[in-house]
């Protein structure tokens, strides 16, 4: 959930009936009660768009940092996939090779 859902009481009650539904025995459980429960919590980073984390690509496909969730949008298209390398660095060379100023 987004952490503006979390905020508010009926939207978590409302994402734990979607969970659980008739199952739902949490009854009138807040997120701070369940946050406060919480053993093992795992940090991962969340990106929405495909970035550098210093020397780091984060893109789909491409593992290199750990504890990583892409959420990108449908339409991004970011992908990595196996394929030639020389292939690929000459379209990356002639994309590079366009305008300084051309985002891509």
């Amino acid at each position: 959930m987004v952490a503006s859902d979390l905020a508010s009481p009926f939207k978590f009650k409302g994402a734990l009936i979607n969970a659980f539904g008739a199952e739902n025995k949490v009854g009138s459980l807040t997120f701070e009660q369940v946050q406060r429960m919480s053993l093992h919590i795992r940090h991962s980073k969340r990106i929405e768009a495909p970035c550098w984390d210093g020397a780091m690509p984060l893109v789909p496909g491409v593992d290199l940092a750990d504890d990583v969730e892409f959420k990108l949008n449908k339409k991004t298209p970011a992908e990595v996939y196996d394929g030639d390398i020389k292939a690929a660095k000459t379209c990356l060379r002639n994309l590079l090779g366009l305008h300084k100023y051309a985002p891509f």
